[in-house]
């Protein structure tokens, strides 16, 4: 279990690879379990069932989407498919922001990885960027964690 806020998470995939928070302003903060690797079952999860929670707590609501990948070992090429996907068919109007964080230690695959998703992101209208840090990410778009998350 990864911990952001200080907290346990909302929630946990369940494939155990990503922990979850709902946060205020309206959005998501997904972390990555060190070990872990983003599966297509995860991001199908993601995109699914706590997209929906949130837009059932928020209907219609512009929210932003953390992702940090931490100590994790990458992804699966599926995994970033379905995300990039799900981001499309939400579009631009509901997603204000996508921040994919990523150290500067980690392996290039993953470095990479988040600087073509933020620029396929980018090109759909919405801001992205790639933060070395999750403080980073924080002081960029301060978010707290919701204190009465759906429950999925």
């Amino acid at each position: 279990m990864s911990q952001v806020f200080g907290g346990e998470p909302h929630s946990t995939a369940p494939d155990g690879s990503c922990d979850v928070w709902f946060t205020d302003p309206p959005g998501l903060m997904v972390v990555m379990r060190p070990g872990a690797r983003l599966t297509e079952a995860a991001a199908g999860w993601l995109s699914g069932p706590v997209y929906d929670a949130m837009d059932a707590r928020f209907p219609g609501a512009a929210f932003c989407f953390f992702q940090d990948f931490g100590p994790s070992i990458g992804y699966e090429t599926a995994a970033r498919n379905r995300m990039n996907a799900w981001a499309a068919s939400v579009g631009r109007d509901r997603i204000t922001h996508v921040g994919i964080i990523v150290a500067p230690q980690a392996p290039m695959l993953i470095r990479l990885g988040a600087s073509m998703a933020t620029l396929a992101v980018s090109m759909l209208g919405v801001r992205a960027r790639v933060y070395e840090s999750r403080v980073e990410a924080l002081a960029a778009h301060p978010i707290a964690p919701l204190a009465d998350p759906p429950r999925l």
